[in-house]
């Protein structure tokens, strides 16, 4: 995390969504849930489509998970927390039986509760045109 400042001494900017000017593009592409609590267990959002979850982001921009999560064709309940919120049982007690899905992130910090639930994994893809660039520029910066 670098100030803003800093953009003033970088050759690339990667943005995920649209970009603006002079920026380069990088999406997200699912890689399944994954159990919080039974280890390799993976499920593709098909096993979620017609029910009701919990939505759980303590992350910087909760909304643009939600809106992940209904681009999968999920229907949730959005639970936004702080960014780097520090999880407790109390705060994933919604008092139903309903599914619980949750950032990858905040996967790392809840497995610790024993609460039952699922993480997307994702990884970051950027345009095929910026690796090409990025190549191209690691090749000059390494001749001499």
């Amino acid at each position: 995390r670098e100030p803003v400042t800093r953009l003033k001494t970088v050759e690339a900017r990667v943005t995920l969504g649209e970009p603006a000017a002079g920026e380069r593009r990088m999406h997200l592409v699912e890689q399944g849930f994954y159990s919080l609590t039974v280890a390799d267990a993976a499920v593709t959002a098909a096993a979620f489509r017609g029910k009701i979850l919990h939505a759980v982001a303590g992350i910087g921009n909760p909304k643009r998970f939600f809106e992940h999560l209904r681009d999968l064709g999920l229907t949730i309940v959005e639970h936004p927390f702080p960014d780097h919120h520090a999880f407790r049982v109390e705060d994933l007690a919604f008092g139903d039986e309903r599914d619980i899905v949750m950032t990858e992130k905040d996967a790392v910090k809840c497995r610790r509760l024993g609460i039952a639930g699922w993480y997307l994994k994702v990884a970051a893809r950027v345009d095929a045109d910026f690796g090409k660039w990025l190549l191209q520029r690691l090749k000059e910066t390494t001749r001499g």
